[in-house]
């Protein structure tokens, strides 16, 4: 093979190659497949086996995979028109500061993309006249080469290979969302492998239609022995291409293009594929059964002459036998050359990634090998519209079975296109803990949380706004949702925070009082300092009664409630009470307190104020002893306790909320364990608990006040506003008009029965070793002993995460900027700690 640039010539996604074949090239969008998920690789690998059984016609074709720059800037300067706008520059600051904390840690900035490139059917002459008319081209173009002079290249030859192109596409457009290469797209990639990985802006190379300057590289294999050194301007790039020289005897299994997404470095791989026929003097069948005689027949030999027969020699019969087997089912078999290219900037650094994966496939049984002296043979042969047909090394027989097993167009992509980082993908080998997890992966997960209502092009798998987050406490829930509160500031939405513990302002005191932090991190000070905290605290006389139904409850309000107003109201005041006399026993006269109910509400409609406390006036002022006693014992419960923030006759004038990032706390509540059942709760527990409950309420309120504004709702301890048969309703309701009114709710707890409803858009599932099995069914994977052990092997900080198009793979969580993370920081390691670690 000459070693020169193969192609001549390119339009649309056709490229003309120098001896005038022509390729086409066809995007692949990859699905994304979780490693949890064999239902879903099965049917992947179904549909690759069925598309190369359709391109045999095509006799040639190569899958590639390769990495595109992730052009940070431009994705996070999409995010601009969505944030917020009253806190000045901080969140262009803090985003340009969250892209160089990215770009600090070294980590690779790339996404991979597939691309099947499908050699063109000249339609004008037959097989002998081709051949006959390419030769005399190329005699002709040597022979004009002597005299420096160029011969005009005709457009003719892209309408004799229309019809093939428009062919192929009809056979690769049975993978959905399939299309082809736009030009612009064609040239970078054409570019792209003279200068594999070095900074550009692909954008403006892909602009570039002067085909010289596509291949304009210094090309060295001596700088540096057994690789090829890439020299464009200033910058020197090293290159090492290894190719497969073995497959795994059963194939079945060997991802391929999985298996080298899991490393924590971009591997490029390019597969190229030459239909291999059955028939014929020189066919696949004469060649098989030749080899089976022959191999019998050594056998025999050396049975006759030494009494025993090799382990080789039986393996070569089983080969050939299984290979006539195959051919007899009228299997297409297709010759392959696969290269895997590596790239860096550092000798040592590129040296020590070759050993690592030629490592890694030894531990698999498959030999790849880095040929020294034909690295430069081997970067020539990756080129677009390179024929290796007369290639006779490293090439192996596999079926399109085969072929399909390698998963080609398949990756574990998660999260948002565009959006804040949120972590990155989580290999499925097992990390020592959440730095080690980070550092093997090179997955960044973005995330936006509040994009989905703006999606209306039917892309998504779900059409619901609301973000729940589950897990054992430790596991890594609490760091996720302030990373999301974060997200919340820095965008343009009005967000409360529920904090029934009160802990997010020990946080945030703690924070807010270190000199160093302020000195130090501005940006992070000024945007933690906006945060508004109101406390609801039962022994303060202003907070009586601000969480009074009559006030919180709006009657005329009822979007997207399953009740009337009234009804909601006069349900939630039930509620209360039942709660609150559950051991009032046999003297409890429901009639006489549902008739209170009524009456009082029916005043407030005339006008009248009302509270709580004028339901139980009502009562006391009934000529029955037994009512009147009720409404005794009822007083004494509200009078003084934590329920004087729900009792009053009306006066206060509620909760008002005006700042757009508020944490509401509660002071004085003595909330039940999460393990508790509800008739162990003490009085003060109930009390707390009715608290909650109304809170829940007022929740829906604030979500429904203005459906032009971005509300926000995050429930720390979701399952303290759950536990009653309003909070569920209330939360059902609120999920389900998530969309409409523009509001996102957001659930923090341990369990996923604790919120029932399905109408959840994103999940994040941190393990909770009681409920293994429910977790994967929450999050649509299947109970598997493989996906119980994922789970129960997750370090601190990762999760299952479910996005808006369905996709489900485990994540390992993480904040980018440094100020953040000491922030978020809630629990000191010690010196004691340390040690444990350095002697693990």
């Amino acid at each position: 093979m000459k070693l020169a640039v193969p192609f001549k010539a390119i339009k649309n996604n056709i490229l003309i190659t120098q001896d005038h074949q022509a390729w086409a090239y066809f995007n692949i969008e990859a699905v994304s497949i979780s490693d949890n998920d064999d239902e879903k690789r099965q049917k992947r690998q179904s549909q690759l086996a069925l598309l190369f059984d359709r391109l045999a016609d095509f006799e040639d074709f190569d899958c590639r995979m390769y990495h595109r720059d992730l052009d940070l800037i431009n994705r996070y300067q999409t995010l601009k028109p969505g944030l917020a706008q009253d806190i000045g520059d901080i969140p262009v600051q803090m985003i340009v500061d969250e892209i160089s904390a990215i770009t600090a840690t070294g980590v690779s900035q790339t996404i991979e993309r597939f691309v099947l490139g499908v050699k063109l059917r000249h339609q004008r002459t037959g097989q002998l006249v081709k051949e006959a008319k390419e030769a005399m081209t190329s005699f002709v173009d040597e022979v004009a080469g002597w005299f420096n002079y160029e011969k005009p290249f005709t457009q003719q030859l892209f309408d004799d290979y229309r019809a093939s192109e428009k062919q192929a596409y009809e056979k690769v457009s049975y993978l959905e969302h399939t299309r082809r290469l736009t030009t612009d797209e064609l040239v970078h990639l054409m570019r792209n492998n003279f200068i594999q990985g070095q900074v550009h802006d692909f954008r403006a190379v892909g602009q570039e239609r002067d085909l010289f300057k596509l291949s304009d590289t210094v090309i060295d294999d001596g700088v540096a022995k057994g690789y090829v050194t890439l020299i464009n301007d200033n910058q020197r790039r090293y290159v090492a291409k290894l190719v497969l020289a073995t497959t795994p005897e059963n194939i079945t299994g060997f991802h391929l293009f999985r298996l080298v997404q899991n490393m924590s470095y971009p591997v490029d791989v390019n597969l190229k594929a030459h239909y291999y026929p059955a028939t014929g003097i020189y066919g696949l069948s004469t060649r098989a059964g030749q080899s089976l005689k022959t191999a019998s027949n050594t056998v025999r030999e050396r049975y006759e002459a030494e009494g025993f027969s090799s382990t080789k020699d039986d393996q070569n019969i089983q080969i050939a036998e299984i290979l006539n087997d195959h051919l007899s089912e009228k299997k297409n078999f297709f010759s392959i050359l696969v290269t895997l290219t590596l790239s860096d900037d550092n000798l040592e650094s590129l040296s020590a990634k070759v050993n690592h994966l030629i490592q890694f496939f030894k531990g698999l049984e498959v030999e790849l090998v880095k040929p020294l002296g034909e690295q430069k043979r081997l970067f020539y042969y990756d080129l677009m519209g390179a024929d290796v047909t007369q290639n006779r090394y490293w090439t192996q027989l596999l079926t399109s079975e085969g072929l399909g097993e390698l998963l080609f167009g398949a990756n574990q992509q998660v999260g948002n296109n565009v959006g804040f980082y949120i972590g990155r993908g989580a290999p499925k080998t097992t990390a020592n803990d959440t730095q080690d997890a980070l550092d093997s992966s090179k997955r960044l997960v973005f995330f936006n949380p509040f994009v989905t209502n703006e999606i209306l092009d039917g892309s998504t798998r779900t059409t619901s706004p609301n973000i729940m987050i589950t897990g054992k406490t430790g596991k890594g829930k609490s760091f996720l949702t302030k990373i999301i509160l974060k997200m919340s500031q820095l965008s343009k939405v009005k967000v409360i925070y529920f904090d029934p513990k009160k802990e997010m302002r020990q946080w945030y005191t703690g924070v807010l009082a270190d000199k160093t932090f302020k000195a130090t991190y501005p940006d992070e000070y000024a945007l933690l300092s906006q945060v508004h905290f109101v406390t609801l605290d039962p022994s303060n006389k202003a907070n009586y009664g601000v969480l009074d139904p009559f006030i919180v409850i709006d009657v005329q309000g009822t979007t997207g409630q399953t009740q009337s107003g009234e009804e909601n109201l006069k349900a939630t005041v039930q509620e209360i009470f039942k709660q609150i006399y559950r051991d009032y026993g046999s003297m409890v006269a429901e009639t006489e307190l549902d008739e209170a109910i009524s009456q009082v509400i029916a005043r407030r409609q005339d006008g009248e104020t009302v509270g709580m406390l004028d339901v139980i006036d009502v009562l006391g002022q009934s000529d029955d002893i037994e009512v009147q006693r009720l409404a005794k014992f009822l007083a004494g419960k509200v009078n003084k306790s934590t329920l004087s923030l729900v009792f009053s006759h009306g006066e206060s004038e509620g909760l008002k909320l005006t700042n757009r990032v508020t944490i509401l706390e509660t002071s004085g509540l003595s909330l039940p364990k999460y393990e508790t059942a509800k008739q162990d709760y003490t009085e003060f527990e109930v009390a707390s608990m009715i608290v909650m409950t109304v809170l829940g309420v007022f929740s829906r309120t604030f979500a429904t006040q203005n459906y032009r504004e971005k509300t926000v709702e995050i429930f720390d301890e979701a399952w303290t506003f759950t536990n009653s048969d309003i909070g569920s309703r209330i939360f059902n309701e609120m999920a389900r008009i998530g969309r409409s009114a523009n509001n996102f709710l957001i659930p923090v707890t341990q369990s996923v029965h604790d919120v029932k409803s399905n109408n959840f858009g994103v999940l994040f599932a941190f393990d909770e070793e009681e409920e293994r099995p429910d977790i994967l069914k929450h999050v649509g994977l299947k109970e598997t002993e493989e996906n119980i052990t994922q789970l129960s092997e997750m370090v601190m900080g990762q999760c299952f995460m479910k996005d808006i198009y369905g996709r489900v793979e485990k994540i390992t969580i993480d904040e980018p900027l440094a100020a953040m993370k000491l922030a978020y920081q809630t629990v000191e390691a010690g010196e004691t700690a340390a040690a444990e670690k350095a002697y693990r």
